[in-house]
């Protein structure tokens, strides 16, 4: 996907509605090298059901990409993602 900079920021504005801390999950997948949905939760403090909402969120919107190994479910942010995290410091 290649969203415009309008796109990304009514996104980042949509992800509120997922959760307040939406945008924390996402940076602890940024931040982590193939994270999985325990990591997230130990890193975020947030509830599983929470981070699900978030992951299918962020998958539905290609901001992230997901790695099965067959036991687990790995995470890794795509370019879109990066962006989105970026678009509070470009300015709105």
């Amino acid at each position: 996907m290649n969203y415009t900079k309008e796109q990304l920021i009514k996104i980042d504005s949509n992800l509120l509605s997922v959760n307040i801390k939406a945008k924390e999950v996402l940076k602890v997948i940024r931040d982590g090298s193939e994270i999985s949905n325990k990591d997230i939760s130990e890193e975020t403090n947030l509830s599983k059901f929470v981070i699900d909402k978030c992951i299918a969120a962020f998958v539905g919107c290609g901001l992230i990409t997901t790695i099965a190994d067959g036991t687990t479910k790995y995470y890794r942010i795509t370019e879109e993602g990066e962006k989105i995290l970026n678009i509070n410091r470009e300015g709105k």
